[in-house]
């Protein structure tokens, strides 16, 4: 079997790429994005909460009173105010030169007007945390024409910075690594070798995982658990939150908490089948309070055990085999209107299943 040889997660550190812009933030060095947090998530295209925006940039990490820089040489055009002037952050600049021109937000510039060198303070990093307690702080970078920025075109995606983000920002995401383990190969059944010598991360290297629509199809343990889902895609963000492990939740007394397990996509009215061969032990209901989706099961074998919430099962005792019908999605539409309708998988003992997808 041919073996792609490539980066491993040990030498990740070292293999940054070489995108065209410097860093951005004093204690930043590869330009890390924001995730998500209580306040919504940092990639470009986030939705907001009001459902009708997109974030139109990208927020670059950056504690308040760190130093920025200019991430490119050119010149500072004029004053930009986010807010409208209406809160303790709103200030940034306009900068363009050496072939971009963008927009940054939530700084106090050094200067409104002039020139300006790759790698030179711009400004400092407002109080965000006095506007919007417990967010990521970050540095919001947006084109002047509002087009993606972490993107050269033609690569294209929804959630996640992923290829050609990873470049141009600089940003390694050691938590994507290991998902990297089966993405290099053009062909069926090729991996990544564990003894591989790091080599720098490109487009190249990556993009054959990345045919289909700009998604990677990984081969883990676990089988498909939708039907229209044969990739195991896990929902993204949208108005209700994200799906991804460790995504933040607001409970109803306003403290935020952790997911602690994947949502996979899932059409309401789908079958659901077993994602490994075991035996279906008990009910579980993810919900106190009664709702038409409080239903699912805790499915132990094969190594494995998990909760699945939001399908009504075949059986709630018994053996299963992998492949097999296991119950159909729950109608979510009727209860979280317009949020991305998903099987929730944890495991038992709350660990992150997003390897075995």
């Amino acid at each position: 079997m041919l073996i792609v040889r490539a980066i491993i997660v040990a030498t990740l550190i070292s293999s940054v790429a070489a995108g065209p812009w410097g860093q951005i933030c004093a204690g930043n060095p590869m330009n890390k994005a924001r995730g998500c947090d209580g306040y919504g998530c940092g990639y470009y295209a986030a939705p907001r909460k009001d459902g009708r925006r997109k974030h139109l940039g990208v927020d670059v990490i950056c504690r308040d009173g760190s130093t920025v820089y200019a991430p490119f040489s050119g010149m500072i055009e004029r004053r930009i105010n986010p807010h409208g002037g209406s809160s303790v952050i709103d200030n940034g600049v306009q900068l363009r030169g050496s072939g971009f021109c963008v927009q940054m937000f939530y700084i106090r510039p050094v200067k409104y007007r002039g020139r300006i060198n790759k790698g030179q303070t711009i400004g400092e990093m407002m109080p965000m945390q006095r506007v919007y307690p417990g967010i990521t702080s970050h540095v919001h970078v947006q084109k002047c024409n509002r087009f993606n920025v972490t993107r050269p075109e033609p690569w294209k995606r929804k959630h996640s910075l992923f290829l050609n983000e990873l470049l141009s920002l600089n940003d390694i995401s050691l938590h994507l690594a290991p998902l990297f383990n089966s993405c290099g190969s053009s062909r069926p059944g090729q991996h990544i070798s564990s003894t591989a010598p790091a080599q720098p991360l490109s487009a190249a290297l990556l993009a054959p995982a990345f045919a289909a629509g700009g998604r990677c199809v990984f081969a883990g343990p676990w089988g498909q658990i939708c039907a229209g889902n044969p990739s195991n895609k896990v929902r993204g963000c949208d108005i209700k939150g994200c799906g991804n492990y460790g995504a933040p939740r607001k409970s109803r007394d306003g403290t935020i908490r952790r997911h602690l397990g994947v949502d996979v996509v899932c059409n309401d009215g789908s079958t659901v089948y077993a994602p490994f061969s075991g035996t279906i032990e008990r009910q579980v209901i993810p919900y106190k309070i009664n709702n038409a989706i409080n239903n699912g099961i805790l499915l132990r074998g094969s190594g494995f055990c998990v909760k699945m919430f939001y399908i009504k099962p075949v059986k709630y005792q018994g053996q299963i085999a992998k492949g097999n019908k296991i119950g159909v999605m729950l109608p979510m539409q009727r209860v979280y209107p317009r949020i991305t309708s998903h099987v929730h998988i944890e495991n038992c003992n709350k660990s992150d299943p997003t390897g075995n997808l």
